[in-house]
């Protein structure tokens, strides 16, 4: 593993998941705990499109008459975008579980009996 990009071989300080982001430990090599934690550390803090979405509904104009259609479609597309961002980023977080999954050593029988 690259102590560039990786503290230790679990844990992974905040400061160092950009680096971590750009690539896995090594060019064509599998994927490290340190880099899973990274890009994991990176959808959490992404949230600027959340933030937008809200400043664009605090920005509508609200038309007084009755059925304004344009804004309620606004308002749909905008909920759409941070619903699908929100799918996208579930599936991520699933992806990088299973690659966590798969990194695992196999448990032992008496492991598997705990859990």
């Amino acid at each position: 593993m690259s102590d560039n990009n990786i503290k230790s071989k679990e844990t992974v300080s905040i400061e160092s998941t950009e680096s971590i982001a750009e690539k896995p430990a090594s060019a064509g090599c599998a994927f490290s705990v340190g880099y899973i934690l990274g890009q994991l550390e990176l959808i959490r803090r992404d949230n600027e499109y959340i933030m937008k979405a809200i400043s664009s509904l605090e920005n509508l104009v609200i038309n007084s008459g009755a059925g304004d259609i344009a804004n309620q479609a606004r308002c749909e597309a905008i909920g759409n975008i941070v619903s699908y961002r929100e799918t996208t980023n579930q599936k991520l977080i699933a992806f990088y579980e299973m690659l966590y999954n798969d990194m695992r050593p196999p448990m032992s029988n008496t492991e598997t009996a705990v859990e």
